[in-house]
């Protein structure tokens, strides 16, 4: 959770994912602008101080002997897959992703497809998001060589 310090802005804290981080250089950065308070937050310079409680959740262990994995995120939750693309990309891994969102301008993941992944993408507004539907794709797509890990 990360919210801007009590002076400037909204107090209640945002729920935010980490989307690429680099180790050597200590960065991470974290997108996802929708409203007044993420506005605020998006409006930090570097060097101001920010709140933050977490890490928050469990993290993602990708088994040595993996050769294929399903990653699914929608919304902030790409964060997540991100991450986990950007490790797997210098690995033999075929990556399959599925990106989600109310529709397609609200679909994040510019990393994912930059990391080799076969990317799907799956919005509200064409009816591609429902379970059902996306249950249907996925067994299509991978009945015939399933992820070793999703």
């Amino acid at each position: 959770m990360v919210s801007p310090d009590a002076e400037s802005g909204p107090v209640l804290p945002r729920p935010m994912a980490i989307y690429t981080r680099d180790a050597r250089s200590g960065v991470a950065d974290i997108v996802y602008v929708v409203g007044a308070g993420t506005t605020a937050l998006s409006a930090v310079a570097v060097g101001e101080a920010v709140v933050v409680t977490g890490p928050l959740g469990r993290g993602f262990t990708v088994h040595d002997d993996t050769e294929r994995i399903l990653l699914i995120g929608r919304g902030v939750g790409v964060g997540a897959m991100t991450t986990v693309a950007q490790d797997l990309a210098g690995r033999p891994v075929r990556v399959a992703a599925v990106l989600s969102g109310r529709h397609d301008a609200s679909i994040i993941g510019a990393d994912v497809r930059a990391c080799r992944a076969d990317v799907r993408r799956v919005t509200d507004a064409d009816g591609t998001s429902g379970v059902p539907v996306l249950r249907e794709r996925l067994h299509r797509a991978f009945d015939g060589d399933p992820p070793q890990q999703s």
